[in-house]
């Protein structure tokens, strides 16, 4: 499956749609591109409609990332200032 290929989307909109912290905008992305994939390259308003879900569905999982890494983020610092107590 090359660059394109549609079964690689739906692939991925099966995939995103079951991470809890993106699931709308990837069913967003999904159900866009069931829509508008048979008009990429004759209709540049399916193009754009697809580009800006794709947009939206990366936003979303940056934002969830982002997130994630506050939320883990004070674990760390807490075993790394014990860890440096315990070597001085």
């Amino acid at each position: 499956m090359g660059p394109g290929n549609a079964r690689a989307s739906w692939i991925w909109g099966g995939v995103s749609t079951a991470v809890p912290h993106i699931r709308t905008t990837s069913a967003t992305l999904y159900d866009t591109w069931r829509d508008e994939w048979q008009g990429l390259g004759s209709s540049q308003d399916s193009a754009d409609r697809i580009s800006k879900a794709i947009e939206d569905d990366r936003q979303a999982v940056l934002v969830a990332l982002t997130s994630l890494h506050r939320q883990t983020r004070p674990r760390h610092a807490g075993l790394q200032s014990a860890g440096t107590r315990q070597k001085q």
